[in-house]
């Protein structure tokens, strides 16, 4: 029996590989009615529900595991993760509370710590879990997002000397982190320096013309400098990457009241309006 189940986990592993999560579901189903007890499977069936977005089931997936196992780090992880998805973020905050007991210098449980504790607002306790992560942390590529969350973490408190900072060094280790060099220039533009802003955020645009927060960002910093079509232009391409982006609408609008021009701002209000209640 043992073996049928080994067998059905080694091809959904070559599944989840080649990204063929349906497939892969079905191969652990099989694993399962073989043996119904495996706590892998089960573990496994979590993460690929989770892949398809069948975030529920996902994490009844993993209360099976941890009833099976429960002194497995990465299963409490995971489960968190899952419930932060379905924004139950006090239930997600006590399910990598539990992975962190199970394994203390973990800095992928810290880290999904800091960013649930971000989401519940309670910001200084996320910037201790950033840190735990950051001293924990040995590879680069995710210590730039851990600094990233940091950052984040320091602008909801107004230290922004500090979020600049952050940035910085999530930048030193990824260069190529658009989010960080968007992210940077709205501490900068928080800052009144907009100059160094503008420069900065077309470091963002310049590595991905797609990012609908990098271009109101440079909106933003364009606006104080007087220099409102280039402005009106970040915005429009703000809402046409991101139609319910409710700011780049009123940044427009203010723009244009502000020069007088009337009826192109009737006109902005209504795409805002027709825009908006068309995604809900």
């Amino acid at each position: 029996m043992d073996d049928e189940a080994d067998s059905w986990l080694e091809q959904a592993e070559v599944l989840r590989q080649q990204q063929k999560y349906a497939e892969e579901l079905l191969a652990l189903e099989r694993a399962l009615e073989v043996d119904v007890h495996n706590p892998n499977a089960w573990h496994e069936k979590g993460h690929v529900l989770g892949q398809l977005k069948r975030y529920e089931e996902a994490a009844q997936a993993y209360d099976r595991a941890i009833d099976l196992q429960p002194d497995r780090a990465l299963t409490w992880n995971n489960k968190g993760v899952i419930l932060r998805n379905l924004k139950r973020y006090d239930e997600a905050l006590a399910a990598f509370e539990r992975g962190i007991a199970l394994a203390l210098h973990d800095p992928i449980l810290h880290e999904n710590k800091a960013q649930t504790l971000w989401r519940l607002k309670r910001y200084d306790a996320a910037l201790r879990a950033f840190d735990l992560a950051l001293a924990n942390a040995d590879e680069e590529p995710r210590t730039a997002r851990t600094w990233m969350g940091r950052g984040l973490a320091l602008v909801a408190l107004k230290r922004y000397t500090d979020a600049l900072d952050a940035y910085d060094h999530a930048l030193q280790l990824d260069a190529s982190y658009v989010l960080a060099w968007s992210n940077r220039a709205s501490v900068l533009i928080r800052m009144g320096r907009y100059e160094e802003a503008l420069s900065t955020v077309d470091q963002a645009i310049a590595l991905d013309k797609m990012v609908a927060d990098a271009w109101y960002n440079r909106g933003l910093a364009l606006d104080p400098l007087k220099r409102y079509e280039e402005a009106l232009e970040a915005f429009s391409w703000t809402v046409e990457l991101d139609p319910q982006h409710e700011q780049a609408w009123r940044a427009m609008f203010r723009t244009l009241v502000r020069e007088h021009r009337f009826r192109e701002a009737w006109r902005v209000a209504r795409r805002a309006l027709n825009a908006i209640n068309l995604e809900h």
